[in-house]
C-alpha cells in the first residue's frame, strides 16, 4: 500500500475518533442539565410544599380564633334583643361554611313537647394538608347542661376527609331559679328556666374572604305550669338526655312555673373586603 493511502487511514481515524469524543461531551452536558433540572424540580415542588403546609395549618390555627372570636359575639347579643355583631375571616385554604344537618332537638316536660329546634352548624374546613387531631376548645357535648356557667357554645376540632373547626349549640340550659311566692294567693312555685338557642342563616355570599354577620333577631318567651317531680328531656337524633326537678334542686311539693326562652340568631356569610 502507498504512503498516501495510510495517511488518509490515519487522517480518518483521528477525525472518527474527535467526532465520538464530541458527541461524548454533548450527551455527557444533555444528562447533566437532565439531572440538574430534575433536582430543581424536585427541591422547588418540596419547597413549594413546605410551605403550603405550613400556611395551611397557619391559616387553621386562625380559624380556631376566628371561630372562638364567633362564640363570643353571638353569646355577646344573646340577651340583647335586635343587636348584631361582625367577625372578619379571611382565608386562602381554609373555607367558611354554614352547615344545615337535618336534625333536630326536641324539649319535653314529661311527655309533652315544648320546643323543636333545628340542629345548625357552622365549620371552617382546613386544607388538605392540615395535621389536626379532634379536640375541644370551649363548651361540652351534653345534650343537657343545668348550671349557668357553662355555655351553651361548643368549639371543637372535628376530623372527617379533612380537619374542620365545628361552632354549634346543639345543647339546652336548665337551671333551677328557686321559689316565687304570690302573695295574693299565697302560692309558692319553684321557678325553672329552660334556654335554648335557635340558629338560623341569613345570606351565603361568600366562601374564603368572608365576614360573618351574627344578629339576634328576637327572644322567643313562652310559659308552662308542672307539677311534682316531673323531668324535663332533651332529645336528638342520636341521644337522649333528662334531669328531673329535684335533680335540679327543686322542691317537688310545690307546683313548678317552667319558663322557656328560645334565643333566635341569625348568621349571615358577607363578602369579604
Amino acid at each position: 500500500m502507498s504512503a498516501s493511502f495510510y495517511r488518509i487511514f490515519i487522517c480518518s481515524k483521528y477525525a472518527k475518533s474527535r467526532f465520538v469524543r464530541g458527541l461524548s461531551t454533548v450527551i455527557s452536558t444533555v444528562i447533566l442539565t437532565f439531572t440538574l433540572l430534575i433536582i430543581v424540580l424536585s427541591t422547588s415542588a418540596f419547597v413549594t410544599e413546605v410551605f403550603s403546609f405550613q400556611q395551611e395549618n397557619a391559616e387553621f390555627k386562625q380559624a380556631k380564633y376566628v371561630m372562638l372570636t364567633l362564640a363570643s359575639s353571638i353569646n355577646d347579643v344573646a340577651y340583647t334583643p335586635y343587636s348584631s355583631n361582625y367577625v372578619k375571616t379571611g382565608f386562602k385554604s381554609a373555607m367558611p361554611q354554614l352547615v344545615d344537618t337535618g336534625g333536630t332537638i326536641q324539649i319535653l316536660v314529661n311527655d309533652n313537647s315544648i320546643a323543636t329546634i333545628p340542629i345548625r352548624k357552622i365549620v371552617i374546613q382546613g386544607g388538605r394538608r392540615v395535621d389536626a387531631s379532634e379536640e375541644n376548645l370551649v363548651g361540652v357535648d351534653d345534650l343537657l347542661v343545668a348550671d349557668i356557667s357553662t355555655p351553651l357554645s361548643r368549639v371543637y376540632v372535628n376530623r372527617n376527609d379533612r380537619a374542620e373547626v365545628v361552632l354549634d349549640y346543639s345543647r339546652v340550659r336548665c337551671v333551677y331559679l328557686g321559689t316565687l311566692t304570690f302573695y295574693d294567693s299565697n302560692q309558692t312555685y319553684n321557678i325553672v328556666e329552660i334556654v335554648a338557642v335557635n340558629l338560623s342563616f341569613g345570606t351565603i355570599r361568600a366562601y374564603k374572604e368572608a365576614v360573618f354577620s351574627v344578629q339576634n333577631t328576637g327572644i322567643t318567651v313562652s310559659q308552662i305550669q308542672a307539677s311534682g317531680n316531673f323531668t324535663i328531656h332533651v332529645v336528638s337524633p342520636n341521644r337522649e338526655e333528662e334531669v328531673s326537678l329535684t335533680g335540679l334542686g327543686g322542691n317537688a311539693t310545690y307546683p313548678t312555673l317552667v319558663n322557656l326562652q328560645l334565643i333566635n340568631i341569625q348568621v349571615s356569610l358577607l363578602g369579604g373586603g
